[in-house]
């Protein structure tokens, strides 16, 4: 789909061709994910196809890439990207609004290889704003992307630990037998550890192809990692190491006391507990409780995650974080 008003018309010509054939039509388009070019492509509908592929392609490019909900329709204000997701890009960008109070109208357009929602209504906005509207067959490409998600979540179910570049073999089957023409599963330098994931938490419980599906690529990253379960114990919004950051936030400990407690909260993976210490860097801030009690000299638990000290040997390190010249604190 074009920004040009004339070329917008042949969305529905391009949905008509996918449905029912027509003979052959010469037509003038611009891909979307030529912003601000002006470049114009002969093609030809119906008799090769080839447009009506492109198309979809570039509507599943833009389905797998990021969604970024801002708050302003000029792209100048506050922005939330959520990643990848599997639903309605305004209804997901609603629960996140940062506007302050209920949300506007909002619509969703096409920004490179992703989707940028802004307050407005209708393709109109879309162009106020500099972005086309979403590419013909998006909602089609997102059913797509839900049915990958599902998939791939059935496949990392089959066990606690798949080997990266075995599940990398298996998700590129799953692709090649689920539309995913030109798509390519690669296992990155991302992480550690002797477990594939694709799946990630983004933030949340929920798993999501947030991160892994790269458009303009065509790429499905397959990252490195602990078991499954181990995961889900470390991450989420319930996770074990949001207990222990939480905690510490709460009332103040000595380096030692919090030590104790995060082998005590750690204890139900099962697995060996170290800790690194150290001190907030100048350039960082940490708001809320945590922020508080590290300003009054006590020690806060920063990040937990995996480590790997040995071959097949899976541990744990807490970071904490004290005031380099803090005196003793209460606990």
């Amino acid at each position: 789909m074009s920004e040009i008003p004339f070329v917008n018309q042949l969305g529905n010509a391009l949905e008509s061709a996918i449905a029912a054939p027509q003979p052959a039509r010469r037509r003038l388009f611009r891909s979307p994910r030529r912003i601000g070019v002006l470049a114009l492509a002969v093609l030809l509908v119906g008799a090769t196809g080839v447009t009506v592929a492109r198309m979809l392609a570039d509507a599943d490019e833009v389905a797998s890439g990021t969604v970024a909900c801002y708050d302003e329709s000029n792209l100048s204000g506050n922005v939330t990207v959520l990643g990848t997701i599997t639903g309605s890009p305004t209804a997901a960008c609603a629960k996140v609004w940062d506007g302050g109070g209920t949300p506007p109208a909002l619509v969703a357009c096409t920004r490179g290889t992703g989707v940028a929602v802004i307050p407005g209504s209708g393709p109109k906005a879309c162009d106020r704003a500099g972005l086309a509207p979403l590419p013909v067959g998006y909602d089609k490409a997102q059913a797509k992307v839900a049915r990958l998600h599902g998939q791939i979540a059935a496949l990392e179910a089959r066990a606690d630990c798949i080997p990266p570049r075995r599940l990398a073999r298996q998700a590129q089957a799953l692709l090649a037998r689920s539309g995913w023409t030109g798509w390519r599963a690669v296992v990155t330098s991302n992480g550690a550890g002797p477990c594939g994931h694709i799946l990630t938490h983004g933030g949340s419980s929920e798993l999501t192809l947030s991160g892994a599906l790269v458009g303009d690529t065509h790429e499905l990253r397959v990252d490195q990692g602990p078991p499954r379960s181990l995961d889900r114990q470390l991450y989420g919004e319930h996770s074990l190491s949001v207990q222990l950051m939480d905690a510490s936030g709460k009332q103040c400990y000595t380096v030692a006391g919090l030590q104790d407690l995060a082998r005590r909260t750690l204890a139900a993976t099962g697995r060996p507990v170290g800790f690194k210490l150290g001190s907030m860097p100048a350039d960082t801030g940490i708001f809320g409780g945590r922020g508080d009690r590290y300003a009054e000299g006590c020690a806060i638990a920063v990040d937990t995650h995996p480590v790997y000290p040995e071959p097949d040997v899976v541990a744990l390190e807490v970071e904490i974080w004290r005031k380099a010249s803090a005196g003793a604190a209460s606990r």
